[in-house]
């Protein structure tokens, strides 16, 4: 069982405690969905939503500089998904600067990050005087050991999510409910 977690975990693939390994000697019959997750072999990021307040500096834009940013120095599975998905997007190969990176698994991650800024605005250059933002990324647990209360209206949006097979992800930064959730396809094997 311990050759399998390995080889499993080299490839990508996420087991959530020692009960599904248990289950699976049971298992007598796979059925497969064609969602991607087993065509690709790897989380992919489907959807994306802002919850921020009426302040039009948090685009969806600066969110993913942030993440990126923050998922640069991530050894996840589910965070390099991330990084990929902002890369992809916006077509960038270098994010800002991530300092102060501590993952804890099973939860989530915390950096600091800066020099995002050229991400959003190309004409702004390196800007000596740019911001640093406080990041979280992780579930629900991660953010309500940190005091960032989830909202009852994004706990439905994950949770809806969730249902359909999904893996939600929040991002939080500077320890507001400025939150940007991220969907993956889960791994099914």
């Amino acid at each position: 069982m311990f050759i399998f977690i390995g080889i499993g975990a080299s490839q990508g693939i996420l087991v959530k405690g020692g009960e599904p390994l248990e289950s699976a000697q049971k298992i007598r019959t796979i059925v497969f969905d064609k969602t991607g997750t087993i065509t690709q072999g790897k989380p992919t990021v489907v959807e994306t939503r802002l919850f921020s307040p009426n302040d039009s500096s948090w685009t969806l834009k600066r969110m993913l500089a942030i993440a990126g940013t923050a998922e640069s120095g991530s050894e996840h599975p589910l965070g390099k998904a991330v990084l990929g998905y902002c890369k992809s997007r916006f077509g960038w190969e270098q994010f800002g600067h991530c300092g102060d990176f501590n993952a804890v698994w099973g939860y989530g991650l915390s950096a600091k990050i800066s020099r995002i800024e050229f991400l959003i605005d190309e004409t702004t250059g390196l800007n000596t005087n740019e911001k640093a933002y406080s990041v979280l990324i992780g579930n629900r647990e991660w953010m309500e050991r940190n005091n960032i209360h989830v909202t009852n209206e994004i706990d439905v949006a994950m949770t809806k999510n969730e249902r359909d097979g999904h893996t939600a992800v929040l991002v939080a930064v500077d320890g507001k409910e400025i939150l940007q959730k991220f969907y993956f396809y889960k791994m099914l094997l």
